[in-house]
């Protein structure tokens, strides 16, 4: 009976162990919740669009375009005005939970250029501004246009956008091809709904009739959102971090 069972011992150890490759592949993300160093509470969701389908070395989709993703604030800081004598300077950092991919498989998220923790923390390199077009530059000086602007970016944490023949007109005098069109096909709301969603942590992949178009008319609104900054929002008091809603964020999932 022993002979038998070295006898099967001996050929396990010769059944050869497959090793299971592992690739990790790189998730573009968006900024899409407006975040600030001290007015952006510890624990706060924030959440990111997946700007463009994310396939393995095979070409197979594993998260789709047009996904959302979600994080948290674990670190926020305002600076004052004795901040540098006290040497606690302004803090602003995060970190990614899971995105849902194809099949609701969930992927681990893991921020590029991230700490030993896995966060991400915010700084002048990588929140830049991109300085605004000429266009943008004209409406910000004109009180009036400047409002409407205002109102319209409101469409980012789910207010109302103002009047569609407003916005139609700033739309096209800024270029927003694509909220453009969704006014067109009288479906400006699906995209105000759609931020509503996503402030409440309620969706992990746009799906409205015209989910195409919404996916650009976001990364159209909030690329306006980073390129006006602070201008609309204020000055912080302070040398403080803020995180604009179209800042670039690329990200990690292992699979395999």
């Amino acid at each position: 009976m022993m002979q038998i069972r070295n006898a099967v011992v001996a050929a396990a150890a010769l059944i050869p162990v497959i090793a299971v490759a592992q690739e990790k592949v790189e998730v573009p993300l968006l900024l899409l919740t407006e975040l600030s160093s001290g007015g952006s509470e510890e624990g706060k969701r924030v959440a990111f669009l997946v700007t463009a389908d994310v396939a393995d070395a095979d070409g197979k989709v594993l998260v789709p375009k047009g996904t959302v993703a979600y994080g948290k604030v674990v670190w926020s800081r305002a600076s004052g005005a004795i901040s540098k004598f006290l040497n606690e300077p302004a803090r602003l950092a995060i970190n990614l939970e899971a995105v849902v991919g194809v099949d609701d498989k969930t992927l681990a998220l893991a921020p590029v250029g991230a700490d030993a923790k896995g966060v991400l923390h915010f700084n002048d390199e990588n929140t830049g501004i991109e300085r605004a077009s000429k266009a943008v530059e004209e409406v910000l000086a004109d009180p009036d246009s400047k409002k409407a602007l205002e109102a319209m970016l409101g469409g980012l944490i789910g207010q109302d956008m103002g009047a569609n023949d407003v916005v139609a007109l700033l739309a096209k005098r800024l270029s927003l091809t694509n909220i453009t069109k969704l006014i067109e096909v009288n479906s400006l709301s699906d995209l105000v709904g759609t931020f509503k969603l996503i402030a409440a942590g309620e969706i992990t992949r746009i799906g409205t009739a015209h989910a195409g178009i919404v996916i650009e008319a976001i990364t159209e609104l909030t690329g306006l959102r980073k390129s006006v900054g602070d201008r609309i929002a204020g000055l912080f008091k302070g040398r403080n971090i803020r995180a604009y809603p179209g800042t670039p964020i690329k990200a990690t999932i292992v699979v395999g």
